[in-house]
């Protein structure tokens, strides 16, 4: 039961007719009806306002008012933030605003009221950068985005996430993500993009070496997960468990693993390739799990590496082999392709990148680096 106060306005003096208890879930027309038996004015006669506005026409009204006041709490707190507040101070208020704002999500409340959804984004733009790399901002993420991909499969009845820290932090912090599918559990290691620890734009060349080296086989498969908050640089990557992953601290790479690695370095710039960041997977295979991208050149002193292993038969033929196995004439193009949704994500999302100039003159050195070295090896 709810107490509510009528406050019967139109004469010289209003008249307050307090402490009436009803239902909180009294529909609109018995809420009349109530108000009838104390004001003696008929439903059709009555005009119905809550603080100057309409009361809104719904099935559940007293019901309604509780959740929009619930609601405006999240606003209030954000108006209420003074602008020299210390920025952990900050951080915390809007986090608090934040989990209002999600349960709210879940139940469905924006897309009833849109001037409230509209307020959400307004929200969301102006203290998103409080929030993306929070932990639970970015598992609140990484949920309901594992839930709007795997749970329209007949196979998963259920969803469960549960969490874990990284055994070995790279150079981004993150933590473990267990999807509980019901039969099966996978195991993804989540993180921020390269660049959202100094808050700078999404880095397309990053995530499209992730794909490719998923492609070629010497990465594991991955996932670009989008914020929930409009951030304008809050992606996460979500990349599968490498099943019986040894780090290169703990095992000696064979030769042919030492010179895809090399190859993977010289045509495609990477670096921060230290020994947790890569190794071999439970068949023996070279598996790189975490990287930056360093720059566009091509370095001209790669043509002599490549052209001194003419003078090491062993190691010519294992590259041949390489090159042979990975296709990459054809696979950069088909990654390039496959990319192209991931490349609209930021448009969609309103998340800044870094200049497509810059990711299209990566695109352009990395594909002439490896005409090079199949030329190289050709001559």
């Amino acid at each position: 039961m709810t107490a509510i106060t009528i406050r019967l306005v139109g004469e010289n003096d209003d008249r307050l007719f307090k402490g009436i208890e009803v239902d909180n879930k009294i529909p609109f027309v018995d809420l009349k009806k109530r108000i009838e038996t104390f004001t003696k004015i008929h439903p059709d006669f009555q005009e119905l306002r809550f603080r100057g506005e309409d009361l809104h026409v719904v099935e559940r009204p007293i019901l309604d008012i509780r959740v929009i006041l619930h609601c405006r709490i999240v606003f209030l707190i954000a108006s209420n933030i003074p602008p020299h507040t210390p920025h952990e101070t900050k951080k915390k208020q809007v986090i608090g605003a934040s989990k209002i704002l999600q349960r709210l999500y879940k139940d469905g409340f924006f897309a009833t009221y849109a001037d409230f959804a509209i307020r959400q984004i307004k929200f969301n733009r102006e203290f998103s950068r409080f929030l993306d790399d929070v932990d639970g901002s970015i598992k609140q993420a990484v949920e309901r985005y594992f839930t709007a991909l795997l749970e329209k499969n007949p196979a998963n009845p259920t969803l469960s996430f549960s969490y874990s820290e990284k055994p070995v932090q790279g150079i981004q912090a993150g933590f473990i993500c267990k999807v509980n599918c019901g039969e099966t559990i996978q195991r993804f290691y989540v993180k921020g993009h390269s660049a959202m620890s100094s808050r700078q734009n999404v880095d397309l060349r990053e995530l499209f070496i992730y794909r490719l080296l998923f492609q070629i086989g010497v990465g594991p498969a991955v996932h670009i997960v989008p914020n929930l908050h409009t951030s304008s640089i809050g992606v996460y990557i979500a990349t599968l468990e490498v099943a019986n992953f040894n780090s290169s601290h703990v095992i000696n790479l064979p030769l042919k693993a030492e010179i895809m690695l090399d190859l993977i370095i010289r045509l495609f710039n990477v670096s921060d390739l230290h020994g947790d960041n890569y190794g071999l997977d439970s068949n023996g295979n070279l598996s790189i799990i975490d990287f930056r991208i360093s720059g566009y050149s091509f370095n001209s002193k790669n043509c002599d590496v490549w052209r001194s292993y003419k003078q090491q038969p062993a190691k010519l033929k294992v590259l041949e082999e390489i090159l042979k196995d990975w296709n990459l004439q054809n696979a950069i193009l088909e990654t390039n392709e496959s990319f192209n949704s991931t490349k609209e994500l930021p448009k969609k999302r309103n998340i800044s990148c870094m200049a497509s100039e810059r990711y299209s003159r990566y695109f352009e050195s990395v594909s002439q680096n490896v005409d090079d070295c199949i030329r190289v090896c050709r001559e």
